[in-house]
Order: C-alpha cells, then sequence, then structure tokens
C-alpha cells in the first residue's frame, strides 16, 4: 500500500501536468488517480478535476465519483457536475439517487446541482424546501441566486417570515427580494414584515418589496 505522502505527490503530478505540461495526458493521470485507495488523494483529484470540466473524460469521471465511498469526494463530484450545467444533463440519472444519500451534505449538493442543469426537474424541490424549513442559511442564499426559477419557494418562503428567529426572517425577506417579480404573492407578508420588531428585518423587507415592484407600470 502506497503511503498518503507517495499518493499525494501522484495527485500532485497530475495537477502539475495541466500547469506545467509532462509526457502523457494530465487529464487522463488525474482521471486515473481518482480511484487511488488513498482518500486524501482522491479528494485533491475530484477539486482538480472541477477546475478543469471541458477536457474529455471529466464530466463522465466526476458522475462515476459520485458513487465514492468518501462523503466530500461524492459532494465534490456532484458540486462540480452542478457547476458543468447542461454538459452534465446525460447524468442526471446518477444524480437524482444522490438525493437519499445518507450524508446531508451531498443531498443538498445533489439538489442544487440537478435544479442547475435541469430547472424543471423538481426531484430537488422537497429538499431544499426542507432546508429553507430548518433554517440553513446557506440554501437561502443559494435559492435567492435561481431566482426566478426559484417561484416554487414562495409559499415556504412567505410562512418563514414569521419564523421565531430574527436571522431567518431577515434571510427570508433577503431572498424573496432576489426572486424579484416572481414573488409577487409574498408582497403583503412582506408589508406585515415591515411592522417587525428587529430593524434588520424591517430593512430587508423594504428592499425586497422595491425590488419585487421594480417593473413598469404596465406589468404590474
Amino acid at each position: 500500500m502506497m503511503s498518503i505522502g507517495s499518493t499525494m505527490r501522484l495527485a500532485c503530478y497530475g495537477i502539475c501536468c495541466l500547469a506545467f505540461g509532462c509526457s502523457g495526458n494530465p487529464i487522463e493521470v488525474l482521471i486515473t488517480q481518482l480511484h487511488d485507495e488513498d482518500v486524501e488523494t482522491r479528494r485533491v483529484v475530484v477539486h482538480a478535476l472541477g477546475e478543469h470540466l471541458s477536457a474529455k473524460g471529466v464530466i463522465p469521471a466526476l458522475a462515476d465519483a459520485v458513487d465514492d465511498s468518501d462523503t466530500d469526494v461524492r459532494r465534490m463530484a456532484i458540486y462540480a457536475l452542478g457547476e458543468s450545467a447542461s454538459e452534465a444533463t446525460s447524468f442526471l440519472p446518477v444524480l437524482v439517487p444522490a438525493l437519499k444519500d445518507p450524508k446531508l451534505s451531498v443531498r443538498l449538493a445533489a439538489a442544487l446541482a440537478i435544479q442547475k442543469i435541469k430547472p424543471d426537474n423538481e426531484s430537488f424541490i422537497p429538499l431544499l424546501i426542507n432546508a429553507l424549513r430548518a433554517g440553513e442559511g446557506g440554501i437561502f442564499l443559494e435559492v435567492a441566486e435561481m431566482g426566478p426559477n426559484a417561484q416554487w419557494a414562495v409559499p415556504t418562503l412567505i410562512r418563514l417570515l414569521s419564523h421565531p428567529e430574527t436571522k431567518i426572517r431577515r434571510l427570508t425577506a433577503f431572498t424573496l427580494g432576489q426572486l424579484g417579480p416572481t414573488a409577487r404573492e409574498a408582497k403583503s407578508a412582506l408589508e406585515q414584515a415591515l411592522k417587525d420588531p428587529q430593524d434588520v428585518v424591517r430593512d430587508a423587507a423594504q428592499l425586497a418589496l422595491g425590488q419585487i415592484n421594480s417593473v413598469p407600470a404596465s406589468e404590474r
């Protein structure tokens, strides 16, 4: 069995090949190392491959890594597939089962990747709604970035404007504002939030209302 140092040097060789050139195909070197018995090597390699999504063979290799025994490798592979967007459409059958991964971080990564690759595939929605309800701050920000594609989240966000935690109410108002006109049905709830006891929530609600209304009068 190779030592961690030896396997890490092999991973570094593949990465250095990408940067400086060497004999052999550096991508093939990295893909081979993706099956290394040392988990640290696989983590380094899956990260490196995620930086070169356009290279031949990378996306299929990352799809294979979705079944890796290591949580971090699975999560990073799924994240990279999500970043490849439409190029990974044919690998949705690999990502959908990951919605039931034993680890929450992997399940959430799969939900976000599916949303990016194929927004009209609604299999990701229940997981993200549950994450919003659980107060996962990072998911609020991810949903905010989806803009009009996150209309499915509006009913849940409306309810969260009454959450007992100030942070959640503020994040909710912020997210609704980022969805813009898509969140029109939340206007009444946001107007109520203007009376929130916390000024950070009131400010976020005011800003959100402005963003939702920022369309020509003829379209309101």
